[in-house]
Formats: structure tokens, C-alpha cells, sequence
């Protein structure tokens, strides 16, 4: 008889990963330690038997039912580590359920709280067999979220299978990382395929970060970072370039609205990215933010659901205050003061050596999550009046998918020290004025003021009769004496 390990083990990474989860033939404990015989309610019964059985269920028929029952079959779900299938038709429905409730409560002391797991669904897969598509295709048919995607092995793939990336719809983070020197798969080649995909159909539409990272320094050239700034959502791009391209990226970043800095040696990367997207506006405190993480890793940790968050007079208990003056007015109370040190979750005394070299290669799953929530901030509109906190700190608008593809460490990957070195982060300049267009339309029109001018000084002065075709046929006089 086959072991549990061996039944489970082809469907880590398999062509089913999105549906079957590597503990998918686990079954929960059972609530008591006397396990499940006995009397149960009938609609324990029915609960358990649609979640057996919930992929076979219409996704009309799960919205239907009452809210609390929706919810008793989360919790059914919850602990056998659900695929991302499953997740993916249940949380649209519970979080629409919830902003209801929540509106509901408008003006009162109630408030809706759900759990951290409602909101992210992360998953990592070593070795991946398969074709990349395989893994993408899934992520095409997400909605209402926001993706995404770090492939840490892109050696083992080839360019024209990262080139239907761009048509992800709701792709906001992508991470390539290639460590082998020689691949080349990382190049012009593949920028250029994302630029002539976008033709038939917008590329990248919600991307906001770009992280690429290569043991070849040569893998860019002025051509691909002109079409990779170009991308409509683009908020921060993390690429490598040796010492003879650094200058012609700085002048091209420059004439696109775009200014470029060296990452910072201390704290993470949500640190070294959420300072140049600020552009000085506010300081960001120097510490690992471990507060985040935690609550990120937490499963059942409360997200509180508010009503217009961003108009709260008060902020929430420990957070200082806004200063109405401050320019960084699309911040709420919750994400000044947490980047200022002043929230009760940041640890200002943390030693400058101990924040050393902790920037890595590539962000995890907590740093890609709270800093889509740091970009959503200047979206002013939405569908939803309600808005999900923790401790005062908004987070994304939409629930968090992540996927990372990854082999096992190999100790010839890029060093640290190179890496920090030879890495360019390009970010947006706030309320920067748009690039001169380029063409026929840069040619000078002339200008009818110096003629007014003209006119002004000479007031006064009367003008210059015009001839008519009166004047000219009266000039035309025949001499006296001559006959016709």
C-alpha cells in the first residue's frame, strides 16, 4: 500500500497545484478529543459535506446561503490548508458579506472583524516540473485581487514563456531573479516580446513593482528601460546595471519623470523601496517593521473593518495626530505615523548593526503585502466605502495572491556585496511635470503676441490705409494725348 506521502507528493507541483493543496487528503481534527462519532447537528453534517464536496458546488449557490453559514464552512475549510481554487470562488463572497455587515454599522459602536487569512493566500513551490504556463494560467483567471508572482529559478524557463507574463491582468508584483550568467534569458529579447504584446492588448495594466535581478549586469539596455518605464501602473523598478549603462539609465529615468537611488544597506526592502516612492515627503524610520510580519503570518489575526477610514478625525490609540500642513496628504493617520516610528508597533531603539545586511536578494510575501498597501494609499475612489485595518494601518484594497517558484539555494548565486552595488531603483517623482513629447508636435508654433505688442506701443499713431481694388484701377491713369 502507498504511504500518504507518496499519494500526496505529485500534486505539490503538479498541473494541478491551483486545485489540489499538497495536505488536501488530510482532514481536520475534530473539535473535541473524542473524535467524531457520535450525535452530530444537521447542520454540522451538511457543512462537512459541502466542504467534501465544494468544488462541485455553483459559486450562486455558495453566495445564497446565510451569512453564517458561509462562515461555518470558512472555518471548515480553513485548517485543511485549501488550494488556491477553492480560496479564490469563497473569499469574494465572505469579504462582500462582510463590507455589507460593515456598512451597515455605520455610526454605531460595532464594528466586523475577520481573519488575517481572508486577506493573503500565499504559496511556494521548489522545483516546479512543469512548463511555466502551467503556473500562470491559474493566476490569468484571478480577479478582484491583486498578484503576485517571484520566479526565482528563471534559468530553467525560456523567454517566450515569460513573455504571456504582461497578459496578467491583476500582476502588481513581479520578481525575475537569474543566477546563471550564461542563461541570457533575462534581455532586450524578452522586454521587447512584452512591448509588442502589449499591442493586441494592454500589458501589465495593474503592475506596480518590477524587480529584476541578474548576475548579468549587461541584460538591460537603454531601449528596454525606455519601454519598461512606459508601463501604465509602474510605480517602483529594481534592476541591475554595471558602471558604463548607470549613466544612460540615470538621463532616460530622468527625461520619463523618474529618479533613481541606490538601495539602502539598512532595514528590508520595504524600507528601500517605500523611501523613494515617498520622495522625502515623509521619513522612514529605520527598523524591520517585525509587527507586519507577524501579523501577516498570523492566520487568525483580526482585521477590523472601518467606514471611511481616511476621514477619521481621531487616529487610533498611540498614533499621533496629522498635521493638516503635512504634503504627504495622501497618507491616513495609521501609515504616517508607522512610518515616522511613531505607531506603537515600530521599535525605534533597534542597533544600526542589526539592521545591517538584512536587505535580501528578493521581498517576501509580508513586504510585497504592505507595501501594495503603502501604494494603494493615493487611490482616492472606490467601489467600497469600508477599508480593512490592522492597528490603524490600511491594507490593500483587494485580497493578496502570492506564488513563488524557487530551487533549492545553490552557493553560486549572486553575492551580496555585488548585488547592492551594481542595483538601480527607479521610482516616480511626485507631482512631476509630463515628458516633452517627442515628433512633429515639439515643433514651435508661432506666436501672434509680439504683433500685439507691436500694435500697443504704436497707439496712438494712425494706421496704414490698405489699398483697395479701387486704389489700383484709379492708378492705372492714361496719359493726355493719346488715342485709343
Amino acid at each position: 500500500m502507498a504511504s500518504l506521502a507518496s499519494l500526496s507528493a505529485p500534486y505539490q507541483s503538479g498541473s494541478n497545484w491551483f486545485s489540489v493543496n499538497k495536505d488536501g487528503i488530510s482532514f481536520p481534527p475534530a473539535r473535541s478529543g473524542k473524535g467524531t462519532k457520535g450525535p452530530r447537528s444537521l447542520m454540522a453534517t451538511c457543512i462537512r459535506l459541502l466542504a467534501d464536496n465544494v468544488d462541485a458546488a455553483p459559486t450562486t449557490s455558495i453566495r445564497c446561503l446565510p451569512s453564517k453559514v458561509k462562515w461555518a464552512l470558512w472555518r471548515e475549510l480553513h485548517p485543511r490548508s485549501m488550494p488556491l481554487h477553492t480560496w479564490q470562488r469563497l473569499v469574494p463572497i465572505l469579504l462582500e458579506d462582510a463590507h455589507s455587515t460593515a456598512s451597515g454599522l455605520e455610526g454605531t459602536d460595532q464594528g466586523v472583524t475577520v481573519h488575517m487569512a481572508v486577506y493573503r493566500y500565499c504559496q511556494e513551490i521548489f522545483n516546479p516540473p512543469c512548463p511555466l504556463a502551467i503556473y500562470t494560467t491559474p493566476l490569468q483567471r484571478l480577479g478582484d485581487c491583486l498578484v503576485r508572482l517571484c520566479i526565482d529559478n528563471v534559468d530553467r524557463y525560456q523567454t517566450h514563456e515569460l513573455i504571456p507574463l504582461a497578459h496578467i491582468p491583476r500582476l502588481a508584483v513581479l520578481e525575475l531573479v537569474e543566477h546563471d550568467e550564461d542563461s541570457r534569458v533575462i534581455s532586450d529579447r524578452l522586454v521587447r516580446g512584452w512591448w509588442e504584446a502589449g499591442k493586441k492588448q494592454p500589458a501589465f495594466p495593474s503592475l506596480r513593482v518590477l524587480q529584476i535581478a541578474s548576475d548579468n549586469t549587461c541584460a538591460l539596455s537603454a531601449d528596454a528601460l525606455h519601454s519598461i518605464l512606459k508601463f501604465p501602473a509602474l510605480e517602483i523598478l529594481d534592476a541591475f546595471f554595471n558602471k558604463k549603462r548607470r549613466r544612460d539609465a540615470k538621463d532616460i529615468a530622468s527625461s520619463y519623470g523618474w529618479k533613481v537611488t541606490k538601495p539602502n544597506t539598512l532595514g528590508t526592502l520595504f524600507v528601500a523601496y517605500a523611501e523613494p516612492y515617498l520622495d522625502g515627503q515623509v521619513t522612514v524610520a529605520m527598523t524591520d517593521f517585525w509587527r507586519l510580519r507577524e501579523a501577516f503570518g498570523d492566520d487568525t489575526h483580526r482585521v477590523r473593518l472601518v467606514v471611511d477610514p481616511g476621514t477619521e478625525k481621531q487616529p487610533p490609540e498611540g498614533v499621533e495626530q496629522a498635521d493638516s500642513s503635512d504634503p504627504s496628504s495622501d497618507l491616513d493617520n495609521g501609515w504616517r505615523a508607522l512610518l515616522r516610528g511613531a505607531h506603537p508597533w515600530v521599535t525605534t531603539n533597534v542597533a544600526a548593526e542589526d539592521l545591517a545586511g538584512k536587505c535580501p536578494q528578493s521581498m517576501t510575501e509580508d513586504q510585497a503585502f504592505w507595501l501594495l498597501g503603502l501604494l494603494a494609499q493615493k487611490e482616492q475612489e472606490a467601489a467600497s466605502r469600508t477599508r480593512a485595518q490592522v492597528e490603524g494601518i490600511t491594507l490593500p484594497r483587494e485580497p493578496f495572491v502570492s506564488l513563488k517558484l524557487r530551487d533549492p539555494w545553490q552557493p553560486g548565486s549572486m553575492e551580496i556585496g555585488r548585488w547592492l552595488h551594481e542595483r538601480l531603483i527607479f521610482s516616480r517623482r511626485r507631482a512631476c511635470p509630463a515628458p516633452p513629447k517627442k515628433g512633429p508636435d515639439r515643433e514651435p508654433q508661432r506666436s501672434r503676441t509680439p504683433r500685439r505688442d507691436d500694435r500697443k506701443a504704436a497707439e496712438g499713431k494712425p494706421r496704414k490705409r490698405q489699398k483697395t481694388a479701387a486704389d489700383l484701377l484709379s492708378s492705372l491713369e492714361i496719359p493726355s494725348g493719346t488715342s485709343e
